[in-house]
């Protein structure tokens, strides 16, 4: 049987806090209010700190545990960071998302655990084409994106096709309960970089979105970075 666990899940901690919020609102008085504001001090310090503080939360609020890739929550939490770094410091900023054409086919046809298996060999390979400073996250489905500080366009581009050539050069050989399959697949990825007019970070993830629908609705198995 699972340890039980010692330490109080995030959301435990976030339905207790909610529940001490809603009772200092109903009940009014400038001593329930000055606590108010220290349990907002408090949730928002838990929401935004880095993973490596994060001893008081649910490990998978930080980490997905199918592919032991980092959120979309901490993605956008760390791009956020590198963002207003990158226009401070003047300094380029990409990223990329991409997902699995037909993944649902995938699903369908060789079940959900050949799924999973193949989103978590996709995040070891992807792993493998990027640099430890780099970030990579699964955003949940078949969706991942990627975080490159300090790297322009071009160098972007070249990231993504070795991305996508190391995915789909060959099939992946997925095994479930002895029974083994080799898996074709191709993928949709858009790009971009940081450009003056951006001002959230926000802005850099729509516009890679945006490339990334372009791509889909090209046929799929395509690049764009616009």
């Amino acid at each position: 049987m699972p340890k039980e666990k010692s330490k109080m899940s995030k959301n435990s901690i976030f339905i207790i806090l909610s529940l001490l919020l809603l009772f200092i609102l109903f009940y009014k008085s400038f001593w329930l209010s000055i606590v108010g504001v220290v349990i907002l001090g408090i949730m928002n310090y838990l929401y935004f700190r880095k993973p490596k503080d994060y001893p008081l939360l649910n490990k998978d609020f930080i980490y997905d545990p199918t592919t032991n890739l980092v959120s979309a929550i901490y993605f956008r939490h760390h791009l956020t960071e590198d963002f207003q770094k990158a226009k401070r410091n003047n300094k380029p900023l990409s990223i990329l998302v991409f997902d699995i054409d037909h993944f649902k086919e995938i699903n369908l046809n060789l079940g959900f655990r050949f799924g999973d298996l193949l989103l978590y060999e996709i995040a070891q390979i992807v792993t493998s084409c990027l640099r430890t400073s780099d970030v990579l996250s699964y955003f949940g489905g078949d969706e991942f994106g990627v975080i490159l500080a300090d790297i322009d366009k071009e160098n972007a581009v070249k990231v993504g096709e070795r991305i996508r050539n190391r995915l789909t050069s060959s099939p992946l050989t997925i095994s479930v309960d002895g029974r083994e399959e080799k898996i074709h697949f191709t993928i949709s990825m858009g790009g971009a970089t940081l450009t003056p007019e951006m001002e959230t970070p926000l802005d850099l993830l729509d516009r890679a979105r945006l490339n990334l629908e372009k791509a889909r609705r090209q046929g799929g198995n395509n690049f764009i970075f616009e």
